[in-house]
């Protein structure tokens, strides 16, 4: 269950009429996510049986509804029964409406074993086999069609053997046999009356596991399902440098992330790092929270958004991240090209210097720590204006300034016009109204989007230690795009976003290297086959569990992604989420305002897990910020006594503390589930008052008979 779900998210993955055909021909490609639930032809068969019993039977009725109206929201927005749904309360916190399937393929099979039942005792049972045939074969008869006039027929091979090493491929032939095979045995198990029945009640389930064993998607032999991808047991146990990292974070209260993805990371381990017990950023799996997207931009598969390692994002700052992990080929390879004379890393930087929006006139200086490999005699890059039409020729709108290791330094200004332009200079709606000229365009320039070159040559050569590039009062900003390094002998060092950004030593320090895999170095070290090399570099500001903030200022959400992202707050004034705390306006908390304190409350101990946590506090008060996820359900108390919780920097929250000595305690108690474990009793009660009550009717039936 998510906290927001809009309309377009709820139905993202829903069936469309191609996958309904997998309910006829299990076969056909589908982009694997949750799918028409195959239930074999024989199964079919015997549902179309099951409704043709409906007359004075309300529990043929009932499956049959819950069957429709499972197809009809697994449809999405192909019917109008999904729009309505989404206005129902709690049902709008879901995804994925395929999942319904479930509920109709329960309702197929309920109504197939109605049909199963009736067989002997109806009318005619001959003649309703048939009915549900043609009614079937019309079904796969208009699914072959549709298969064969789109092309469609992306049918998969899949292969089995039951009893032999030969193999069968699924395709429409076979499925055709099947449903001969069904129908003929269905109708002799309609008129036989004989021990004969016997025989082909066993014939027809034969054909029925057959048909399920054909539908599998992995290859079946007679040695049983050969799955393609296989983890061994052992990975339920973390390797000794994962359980390392456990330890570190566990007695710190912080995260790890993996940079380029947790779901296939054997360090971090997506699903495994729960059952690891590490404390992941990256997630447990591809589900994640909107505010929590929000405040660390990381991906569905755990990996991060590489704008995250900027030195004025603080997002992975607090969430506590102490630990990025990443492999060493995925940071160290980087594909580059020859353009304008000059190498150039494939990514580009797209590096915003200033508040990335238009009007914001605010100066701010980028620090880039590059990699160097000796003296330096000039340096190229590739960028460009925004917001920056009514920016004069030769407006000074920035400068670089190029710092030795020495702490001489040299600099060079940017001018409008001259070194750099507006991205959408030779724009049509746009080109009329500027007013400077076009600086050096770089080679991918177009006349929708400009990149211009800008050279620096040295007076004289040095060891560059830092690069600061400044943004002067204009209303735009700049975006560096390209940089790249030239030695005194012409050689050149494109610089890649990740090195560049994690070359940093004032953030990032580099702890740990070694080689592991998902399946070894289980209780120790060793050196096994398919092992890659990895790197545990650690985040020098990464924030405390948790922390008692001075200051508490009401923004937007939209002000606080920006805050967080280029650490300015709307009044230009430098954001440090240690000393001030991010609120909606909707929620401010009393007691504490945007003036700081001289002195603030210091925590003590952090304890707890699982929606359990103990704070110690104690001193002049403020305000607690706990960068656990917040979530509808969470409850704080100060000493036993309920105290209001807010949402704070996006998707943390936090409480006001009075000064003193103080326990703060925070619980997860959603009412979702409070709600839930009420209806799971009271069904488990109408359950078991329906097996005592019906046996005792029927008691008394026989008595009164």
């Amino acid at each position: 269950m998510r906290d927001q779900v809009s309309f377009e998210q709820l139905t993202a993955y829903s069936m469309t009429l191609r996958d309904a055909l997998g309910a006829v021909y299990p076969m056909v490609v589908h982009e694997g996510r949750e799918v028409p639930v195959y239930v074999g032809l024989p199964v079919l068969l015997l549902a179309g049986v099951g409704l043709t019993t409906a007359r004075g039977n309300w529990r043929v009725w009932f499956w049959a509804i819950v069957a429709v109206i499972a197809v009809l929201l697994a449809l999405g927005v192909a019917t109008p029964v999904a729009r309505l749904a989404y206005h129902i309360p709690l049902y709008d916190k879901f995804r994925i409406l395929s999942r319904h399937l479930v509920f109709a393929t329960f309702g197929v099979i309920t109504l197939a074993s109605f049909g199963l039942a009736a067989l002997p005792r109806i009318e005619r049972p001959g003649r309703r086999v048939m009915a549900s045939a043609c009614v079937l074969a019309g079904i796969m008869a208009a699914g072959f069609w549709m298969l064969w006039t789109e092309r469609a027929g992306e049918v998969e091979s899949h292969t089995w053997a039951l009893l032999t090493e030969g193999y069968f491929q699924t395709t429409v032939p076979l499925q055709l046999t099947f449903f001969v095979a069904t129908v003929t045995v269905a109708l002799l198990l309609a008129r036989i009356r004989s021990r004969a029945a016997s025989v082909a009640a066993i014939v027809f389930v034969a054909i029925l596991g057959a048909d399920l064993l054909g539908s599998q998607f992995v290859e079946i032999t007679s040695a049983g399902f050969r799955f393609p991808h296989l983890v061994p047991p052992s990975v339920l146990q973390p390797s000794v440098h994962t359980a390392w990292l456990r330890d570190e974070l566990t007695a710190a209260g912080q995260r790890v992330v993996a940079l380029h993805g947790s779901a296939s990371d054997p360090v971090v381990g997506g699903q495994f790092a729960k059952v690891w017990r590490v404390r992941s950023a990256s997630g447990y799996n591809s589900m994640l929270l909107t505010h929590f997207n929000a405040l660390s931009t990381i991906g569905k598969q755990g990996d991060v958004n590489p704008q995250a390692l900027r030195p004025d994002d603080v997002g992975l700052d607090l969430m506590g991240t102490r630990y990025l992990v990443a492999q060493t080929k995925l940071i160290d390879a980087e594909e580059t090209f020859q353009q304008d004379g000059y190498q150039w890393s494939e990514e580009p930087l797209r590096l915003a210097v200033g508040q990335p929006k238009c009007g914001a006139s605010q100066p701010s200086t980028l620090r880039l720590s590059p990699q160097t490999q000796g003296v330096v005699s000039a340096i190229a890059f590739v960028g460009y204006l925004r917001c920056a039409e009514d920016t004069a020729q030769g407006t000074n709108v920035g400068a670089v300034r190029l710092i030795a290791a020495d702490g001489t330094s040299q600099e060079h200004p940017l001018r409008a016009g001259i070194d750099l332009s507006e991205a959408a200079h030779q724009r049509a709606d746009v080109r009329d109204r500027v007013k400077h000229a076009r600086a050096r365009p770089f080679g991918d320039s177009t006349d929708d989007e400009s990149r211009f070159l800008v050279t620096v040559v040295l007076k004289s050569p040095i060891e560059i230690e830092q690069i600061e590039l400044t943004q002067s009062v204009f209303a735009g900003w700049m975006v560096l795009d390209r940089l790249t390094l030239v030695g005194i002998g012409g050689t050149q060092l494109p610089q890649s976003f990740v090195p560049l950004m994690l070359n940093d030593e004032t953030r990032w320090r580099e702890v740990r290297r070694f080689r592991t895999s998902l399946a070894s170095d289980r209780g120790r070290d060793e050196d096994a086959e398919n092992e890659q090399e990895f790197v545990v570099i650690e985040n020098r500001r990464a924030m405390p569990r948790a922390w008692i903030a001075n200051r508490v200022l009401a923004i937007s959400e939209t002000d606080q992604g920006e805050a967080m992202r280029q650490s300015i707050l709307p009044d230009g004034t430098r954001f440090d989420p240690i000393d001030t705390a991010l609120v909606s306006p909707e929620d401010p908390p009393a007691g504490v305002n945007g003036a700081p304190h001289h002195r603030r409350g210091q925590v003590r101990a952090v304890a707890g897990a699982n929606g359990n946590v103990r704070i110690d506090v104690e001193g002049d008060g403020g305000f607690l910020v706990l960068n656990d996820i917040w979530y509808p359900g969470w409850e704080a108390r100060i000493d036993g006594a309920a105290a209001r919780l807010h949402r704070a920097n996006i998707a943390m929250m936090g409480v006001v503390v009075p000064s003193g000595t103080h326990r703060v305690e925070f619980a997860f108690v959603p009412w979702s589930k409070v709600v839930g474990a009420w209806l799971s009793a009271a069904a488990g009660l109408v359950l078991v008052g329906v097996t005592l009550v019906r046996p005792i009717g029927r008691r008394i039936g026989l008595q009164t008979a």
